[in-house]
Formats: C-alpha cells, structure tokens, sequence
C-alpha cells in the first residue's frame, strides 16, 4: 500500500495555518508525513469521494478485519449502534523519520508540534436535516509508535458545544481561546499504547505533540494511526468516518 501513501505538509489540514513562519519553516525543510486513505481532514468533498471510489476496494481489502473491530470496539463503548458513512473505509496518519535528513530538520520535528484546535469535521459533509452537529465523537487507533511514545496532547480547555460556550477544566465559562493563548494554557499529554483505541468528543482543546526520532540514516521509526470522527444521527446509529 505503500504506492497509496499521500505527502501531507504541515498546515493543509490549517492546524499550523495560523502560524504562516512556522509553515515556511515546515516547507523548506520538507518535513512531511502521510496519509493512506480518503480523509476529509486534507481534502474537500469532491476529493474525498474521488479517492474512494478509486481505492476503496483496496483499501477494504487490506484492512477489513480492523475496521469491523474498531466498529465493535465503538458500539461497545458507546453502547448504540455504529456502522461506517457509505460502507466507505477509514484512513490512517503516517509520521515517518524518512523525512528527517538534517540535523536542522530533526531539532525542529522535536519541538513542533501542531496549533491547538477541536475537531469540527463533521461538518464537511452532508447529514440528514436536524441532525447535531454537537454530538460527535473522535477516534484515533495507535497502530505503531516510536520507541520514545506518543499521544495526544489536551489543553485544560473545552469547547461546550452544547452552549456554545468555552469552559476550563473546572466548567467556569472562559472567553474564547486563541491560538496564542492555547499555547499558555496549562496541558497534560494522554499516552498512547498500541492497540488500544483513544476517544474522547473532538471538542477538548487539543494537538499532536512533537514527533521525537533519530535521523533517517539511523533506523526507521513510525507513527502510525488509525483516525476517525463519529456523529451521531436521529435514525438512531453513530456514523463513523474519515
């Protein structure tokens, strides 16, 4: 599947789009990761479908058997019914150290990780009239992590969807956060494990952490998840996607 494997620059999913030096930065030491798969995190809706259609076989070929246990695992937890948008596949992100090809490059993808955000994805597609927008879920599948670890980094501030209000970790309203004032917040990292399935509603305030590895010419080292969201419809189903 490596031929399907798609370079993603820091910033085309807006996460650091906020932060134009830091894009440049990015860029011109080429520091990249991947996607597999049609995700709607990187791509509009026509690009989306386009992917799909081509690679979807193939993708369900592959990976069939994780996607039904990551559906399982899901309706388990949320005790409701959860089944996949259009039967379509679920997408993987991929940090590799192939990328990192000076010592420059490796001081920098040790320190940088992306702008804090919440995840608003759902909305990027097309849902039955009534449907809340609020009610989401976000998903991420550690499939292989460096020998260093890694998780998701979550700001002690949460978005309350339901009132449209911005909340601390006490449930005190707080005005609206900036991307400048995230970066002061006080945080903590969840680890992840592989194997082991992290879901949380998409709206704690959030980043992925720095990706800590040695240079390419010293070993290959990976970051590799599976990543979803969830929104929940009046039919009664969550509705899980890339």
């Amino acid at each position: 599947m490596r031929e399907e494997w798609k370079a993603q620059m820091p910033g085309d999913e807006a996460t650091v789009g906020a932060m134009p030096e830091l894009k440049a930065l990015l860029k011109r030491l080429d520091l990249h990761y991947f996607t597999l798969g049609a995700t709607h995190n990187y791509m509009i809706a026509t690009e989306v479908h386009a992917l799909a259609e081509r690679i979807d076989e193939k993708m369900q070929k592959a990976f069939s058997s994780l996607y039904e246990e990551v559906r399982k695992v899901l309706e388990r937890h949320m005790r409701e019914p959860v089944r996949f948008v259009n039967g379509r596949h679920l997408a993987f992100r991929i940090f590799s150290n192939e990328v990192i090809k000076t010592m420059e490059a490796q001081q920098v993808a040790s320190r940088v990780h992306s702008s804090p955000h919440y995840d608003m994805i759902a909305e990027n597609l097309d849902w039955p009239q009534g449907t809340r927008m609020n009610h989401t879920i976000s998903f991420t599948l550690p499939i292989k992590l460096p020998p260093a670890g890694h998780g998701l980094k979550i700001y002690h501030a949460y978005y309350d969807s339901y009132n449209d209000v911005w909340v601390d970790m006490d449930l005190n309203p707080i005005e609206p956060i900036s991307t400048d004032q995230a970066f002061q917040l006080d945080s903590h990292i969840h680890p992840y494990k592989t194997g082991v399935l992290a879901l949380h509603s998409g709206f704690e305030l959030h980043c992925i952490p720095p990706f800590n590895a040695p240079m390419y010419n010293e070993g290959e080292v990976y970051r590799i998840t599976l990543q979803g969201w969830g929104i929940w419809t009046d039919d009664g189903y969550w509705n899980i996607f890339s």
